[in-house]
């Protein structure tokens, strides 16, 4: 009883009330309060049918929605097939709960309403609200709480996640960049058993549903992590950094908030240490910045990677001989490149007078060979 979910509400404020109204359905079970069992339960089906009926804009008999009984409020609901017809005849096991705080009513006698009844009232419970939830995915989608919900009990939602967001309305999209993601990364990675996993698909959940939505929406997001720099502690901005910004968002930025992030991200880059922990976190973030690297930053970059490709642990190295690279590639005009090749070409010479060892000489060489124009 206590495992129901309300995730296909979209209201925070009244899926919150439910899921209340549901726990404290269970603990009276527990005690055997089954008047109240009755209760509850009456005004949560009661609410929830006529939460499907606002939100469908169904009037039945043309009566708003907030005004009809429970019992014109299950007709409209199994008329639109909401519920099936077997729920419906259930409900009559429910609809006089209002009877039972009646104080002028023989019904309210508690011997009328005892375990039995109230075991079934409680199942009901729960069959309508899958029927709810049923009707809403087919007319409204997925919701963003039903979408972070899979993640976190399915290790390989990561894959379904391309199919699950076309399933999802640009509304709830948005709403899981703005809040319902990061809320749901901020639990998961404070619980001490933290599942990576289920954070790495937060992380690839956010990317996909923010490039989902429209440009104008991309710049908002930009321009909110721009603000999180100049006005945050580090500890936030990086937390936010390592889960839900890409360089390659820097687009979206006015020339003084992408000098700003790009500062940011360098200065926080220069600070790590080259052993120990993989930082793959801050690695991805540095994906996509080639095209916004000028002349003020390349040679902080190419130190960055070259630093860590010389010195780091075997991950390190491998990977950031890669992000620079691929970036590379990406750079605005032959001019920085040119500059990228000299500084590494630098390096390599460095490394050779200073008797660097093989492996470290090659890694280098390697780079020389990566980053560099193939004439053809």
């Amino acid at each position: 009883m206590s495992n129901l979910t309300f995730d296909f509400i979209t209201d925070d404020q009244f899926r919150l009330s439910l899921q209340s109204d549901h726990q404290e359905m269970a603990k009276a079970a527990e005690v055997g309060a089954w008047k109240a069992v009755h209760v509850l339960a009456g005004s949560i089906i009661e609410a929830l049918l006529i939460e499907y009926l606002v939100v469908s804009k169904l009037k039945p008999k043309g009566k708003d929605p907030l005004t009809v009984t429970l019992g014109e409020a299950i007709n409209a609901c199994e008329d639109a097939k909401v519920i099936s017809e077997r729920t419906s005849s259930l409900c009559e096991v429910i609809k006089d709960y209002r009877n039972l705080i009646h104080p002028g009513r023989l019904i309210r006698l508690q011997d009328q309403y005892g375990e039995g009844s109230a075991q079934i009232v409680a199942a009901l419970v729960g069959i309508i609200t899958s029927e709810v939830a049923q009707k809403r995915k087919e007319n409204y989608g997925l919701t963003a709480e039903q979408i972070v919900r899979k993640i976190s009990i399915d290790a390989r939602a990561r894959s379904l996640l391309p199919h699950l967001l076309t399933e999802t309305n640009e509304h709830e999209r948005r709403r899981l960049v703005e809040s319902v993601i990061s809320e749901t990364f901020t639990i998961e990675s404070q619980d001490w058993l933290k599942n990576e996993t289920t954070l790495n698909t937060l992380k690839t959940c956010y990317r996909l549903a923010l490039s989902s939505l429209p440009k104008s929406y991309q710049v908002k997001a930009a321009e909110k992590f721009a603000e999180l720099v100049r006005k945050e502690s580090s500890e936030k901005i990086t937390t936010y950094a390592d889960a839900f910004f890409s360089c390659a968002e820097i687009k979206h930025l006015n020339a003084s908030d992408c000098a700003l992030v790009k500062n940011h991200i360098f200065s926080r880059m220069e600070e790590l240490k080259v052993s120990g922990d993989y930082p793959a976190d801050p690695l991805e973030t540095l994906k996509g910045i080639g095209p916004h690297l000028d002349d003020q930053d390349i040679l902080k970059f190419t130190n960055i990677c070259v630093r860590f490709v010389n010195s780091g642990i075997e991950a390190s190295q491998n990977g950031f001989s890669a992000l620079l690279i691929s970036e590379y590639d990406e750079l605005s005009s032959p001019e920085l490149k040119t500059k990228v090749e000299k500084h590494i070409e630098a390096w390599l010479n460095f490394a050779k007078e200073r008797n660097y060892s093989q492996d470290r000489v090659q890694r280098l060489k390697h780079l020389t060979i990566g980053c560099s124009e193939i004439p053809f």
